[in-house]
């Protein structure tokens, strides 16, 4: 299937599937895909994009600088590179600890700019997978009150299984605990970031209203 079909299914999916009351945030993940299926993507209504890799990012931001392109970090973000991640772009979702939290408001004060950002939750339990642990809610607390970043929401990932069914339980931990935080904090959340291109259906009918697709919309990836 061609982008322009794949971008039409998804859409026709997200009609179908969701159940947030607004719209829902078609984040096109770029990792991989060159800048001129960027552009064809863009040609076809999608203005949000997501990189893993800053080096990446920045090349592709700089072969695209006639659009005006929202770019959101999606990876693993070492505080190292908070600057310049605070420098190019409109969304990080991958904010997974209060350090990072505060390197970015920093960076952000630095250059004039309110930085948007999603929390990340580790609800797999894992030592080893990145995110603030939903048992110590106290911890993000204090992201709330910086003045150089306005939190948006929260990002989160399933496991893979090879039933997406199975990934429902995890998603609904993810709505559970924005209402938790709007209860315990007063916090509303204007996004739900969760679901990506083998499981985005089960995440839409749980409250997604922000999915992250990547060879759904641009094929398998080619390195």
């Amino acid at each position: 299937m061609s982008i322009k079909e794949n971008i039409e299914k998804i859409k026709t999916d997200i009609d179908k599937y969701k159940t947030c009351s607004g719209d829902v945030l078609l984040l096109a993940v770029t990792k991989g895909v060159s800048s001129e299926k960027i552009r064809e993507a863009y040609s076809l209504g999608i203005r949000d994009f997501g990189e893993n890799y800053l080096q990446e990012a920045i090349n592709k931001m700089d072969e695209l600088h006639d659009l005006p392109v929202r770019w959101h970090f999606i990876g693993h973000l070492q505080t190292n590179k908070a600057g310049k991640v605070a420098e190019r772009f409109s969304l990080v979702q991958s904010v997974d600890k209060i350090k990072l939290a505060m390197v970015l408001n920093d960076r952000a004060g630095d250059t004039g700019k309110i930085l948007e950002i999603l929390l990340q939750f580790n609800l797999i339990g894992r030592e080893n997978r990145s995110g603030f642990n939903p048992e110590h809610l106290q911890e993000v607390e204090e992201i709330f009150k910086l003045p150089h970043i306005k939190v948006r929401g929260y990002m989160s990932m399933a496991p893979f299984f090879p039933d997406p069914e199975d990934t429902r339980p995890y998603f609904r931990k993810v709505k559970d605990l924005a209402i938790e935080l709007k209860e315990k904090f007063g916090f509303e959340a204007n996004y739900l970031s969760m679901g990506m291109t083998g499981d985005y259906k089960v995440a839409l009918s749980e409250g997604a209203n922000l999915i992250r697709i990547g060879s759904g919309i641009f094929g398998p990836r080619t390195y």
